[in-house]
């Protein structure tokens, strides 16, 4: 399973691990602004680690299998949208 970060709010670090996000914004922002609407895939279990399942082990409980997020789907649900663009409302409302 994943997350969606805002490019924005990740801190980008240069090859000697030196803080190098405020000038790699303004980069963007002068040269491609579209990029700065982009999100990043984060791995919240990650799988090199043994994911969720291993997460379940070391905590003794079960793991309860697992459930694929579409990237798309996660921004819209961040974004407040209950849909993808475009597409039907696949989530209702139990109560109007």
């Amino acid at each position: 399973s994943g997350l969606a970060v805002p490019l924005r709010s990740l801190t980008l670090r240069d090859a000697d691990g030196a803080d190098a996000t405020g000038p790699a914004l303004a980069l963007l922002a002068e040269r491609c602004p579209e990029l700065l609407e982009l999100s990043a895939h984060v791995d919240v279990f990650p799988a090199a680690r043994g994911g969720a399942e291993a997460m379940a082990a070391s905590f003794g409980v079960p793991f309860l299998g697992r459930v694929p997020i579409e990237p798309a789907l996660t921004r819209a649900c961040e974004a407040g949208r209950r849909s993808l663009p475009g597409s039907p409302d696949v989530v209702r409302p139990i109560a109007d």
